[in-house]
């Protein structure tokens, strides 16, 4: 499928097609099954977060965030319940050879 078309369905808030390759299986109505300790992140974006527990379709996640001002080391533990269709497994942007500058 053409990536245009993907990023319309992702605004209208359609679920896309699984990745089968990731190394987590698929749940109930072909989402994605995550396990407690799993790092996760919201299909429209946001931080990584970790599974905390599922309950039915959702899980709960905590992730740490910045509670004072800018530069702060001030954070705080949030934690929310997030429908299963919404969550993805969080990947990490891969750093390459040709990404790091010389000097």
């Amino acid at each position: 499928m053409p990536s245009f078309y993907q990023d319309a369905i992702k605004v209208i808030g359609l679920p896309l097609p699984l990745d089968v390759s990731r190394s987590h299986s698929e749940g109930i109505g072909g989402f994605m099954s995550f396990s407690p300790g799993d790092i996760v992140q919201m299909k429209s974006g946001g931080p990584p977060m970790t599974v905390e527990r599922q309950e039915g379709d959702s899980f709960i996640c905590s992730w740490m965030e910045q509670s004072g001002p800018k530069n702060s080391q001030k954070h705080s533990k949030k934690t929310d319940t997030f429908l299963a269709v919404s969550l993805v497994a969080f990947q990490r942007a891969a750093i390459g050879f040709s990404q790091v500058r010389r000097r």
